[in-house]
């Protein structure tokens, strides 16, 4: 029996404020079979986690606590192109390893860096006025030493980071693993070439 998903409507039910009955009527069954539902007393059928997953507007594989995440990627058109494939996958990773953590500092550290190279890009695109190229540089520098400095105050304190081994990756983003495993690849190849 599935317990994630017990867990989960549960949870996506309280969120919504819904009451048990006014879901169970919405839902298109009885107040009684809901709540075996929630307490895991009785295991649904397909059609009832789909019809779910569309009440709540959550993917199947989150109800069933496959994926951490609610929705389907946004921005299909991405998976046709691998480096923006790979960086999405690491945004969507990075930002709930941040939740998970829930450090505002750190959160906006990580987002300001990133921001700082993506207005990098940008501005170059645009053909913005380079005298700035120099500041915007020592800046983004500035919040990479910042950023890292709160990860080290962090992992001083081991409670406030999560182990992060290959195994845990790889079961809390079954689809952005590979694209994790990649990119460490693709820097680790950028260091050696540079060495």
């Amino acid at each position: 029996m599935n317990h994630e998903f017990a867990k989960m409507i549960t949870l996506l039910r309280h969120e919504r404020g819904l009451s048990q009955k006014r879901a169970a009527d919405e839902l298109g069954i009885s107040q009684a079979l809901l709540s075996h539902y929630e307490n895991g007393v009785r295991e649904p059928k397909l059609d009832f986690v789909v019809r779910v997953s569309e009440y709540y507007g959550v993917t199947t594989d989150y109800l069933l606590g496959i994926s951490p995440h609610r929705s389907p990627s946004r921005f299909p058109e991405i998976q046709n192109n691998e480096e923006e494939l790979l960086c999405y996958n690491n945004a969507v990773v990075i930002h709930s390893i941040l939740e998970e953590i829930g450090d505002e500092r750190l959160s906006k550290l990580v987002w300001e860096y990133i921001s700082f190279a993506l207005y990098s890009v940008l501005s170059r695109l645009r053909g913005a006025d380079s005298s700035l190229e120099l500041m915007v540089d020592a800046v983004r520098l500035r919040a990479a030493a910042m950023l890292m400095a709160r990860l080290m105050e962090l992992a001083k304190s081991s409670d406030k980071l999560p182990e992060l081994t290959d195994q845990t990756l790889r079961q809390w983003y079954p689809e952005e693993y590979a694209s994790v495993l990649r990119l460490e690849e693709k820097i680790r190849s950028l260091i050696d070439a540079m060495m």
